[in-house]
C-alpha cells in the first residue's frame, strides 16, 4: 500500500512497475471513480476492461495484474487532467476598457477607482494594446509630460487573447510574459484573467 495521503501519483505508479509485488491501495481506484461520477460499468467501459473486474478489485476479492491496475488508474488520471482549472474558471467578466486617444490621466483615474494596474485598450470593438502603471512611468520618467499624452504614447502590445478552454499552465506560462490575458469564446472577448485572479484561485485549491 502506498503511503501518505492515499491519493496515486504517475511516480508511485512507477514505483509499483519497479516492484511489482507492491500492492496498490484498492480504495483509490474507487474513490476516484466516485469522484468523476462514474458507475463501474462506465469506467470498465472507459479502460477497456470487464466490470466484474471492477467489481472485484473494489470488493478486495482479487489483486489484479500491474498491467490492469496501471490500465485503470492511467484512465482515471486522464479524466482528472482533462477536468483540470481554465480559463473560464478564472474569468473576470467585467472589462474596463480604454481607447487609443483617451487621455493618459483619465487612465490614470481609472486604474486608481477600480484598484488595478493595467488597462486594456479597445478600437472599435479590438483589442489593440494594453497600458500599465509601468508604461506610464516610463513616460514619465523619460521627461515627458503625462497630462498631454494620449494612451496610445504609452500603451504596450495587445494582450494575449486566449479561449475559455485554456488549461491553467498554459495560462500561468502566458502570464510570464503579459500581466493580463484577454479571454475569449468564438472570438468575442467574454472577459479577463491576471496573476493576481490566478492566485487567488489556486490559494482556495
Amino acid at each position: 500500500m502506498i503511503a501518505g495521503n492515499g491519493r496515486y501519483s504517475k511516480k508511485n505508479i512507477n514505483t509499483m512497475k519497479l516492484f511489482p509485488g507492491m500492492a496498490f491501495d484498492i480504495v483509490e481506484i474507487k474513490r476516484l471513480r466516485r469522484e468523476h461520477n462514474l458507475t463501474q460499468l462506465q469506467l470498465a467501459r472507459g479502460c477497456n476492461v470487464s466490470q466484474s473486474l471492477i467489481a472485484k478489485i473494489e470488493a478486495g476479492s482479487i489483486d489484479p495484474s500491474y498491467s490492469k491496475a496501471k490500465q485503470i488508474l492511467d484512465y482515471l488520471y486522464s479524466l482528472a487532467e482533462k477536468s483540470q482549472h481554465m480559463a473560464k474558471d478564472v474569468l473576470v467578466r467585467k472589462v474596463i476598457w480604454v481607447k487609443p486617444g483617451d487621455s493618459v490621466h483619465s487612465a490614470i483615474q481609472l486604474m486608481k477607482k477600480h484598484g488595478i494596474s493595467q488597462l486594456p485598450v479597445r478600437q472599435n470593438s479590438n483589442p489593440v494594446g494594453l497600458v500599465t502603471e509601468a508604461s506610464v512611468l516610463k513616460a514619465a520618467t523619460s521627461g515627458q509630460n503625462i497630462r498631454e499624452l494620449r494612451v496610445e504614447d504609452v500603451m504596450l502590445d495587445s494582450p494575449p487573447v486566449v479561449n475559455k478552454n485554456t488549461p491553467l499552465p498554459i495560462l500561468l506560462d502566458l502570464l510570464r510574459y503579459s500581466p493580463l490575458l484577454l479571454v475569449a469564446e468564438k472570438g468575442t472577448i467574454l472577459g479577463l484573467t491576471t496573476k493576481t485572479d490566478v492566485l487567488k484561485m489556486l490559494d482556495r485549491r
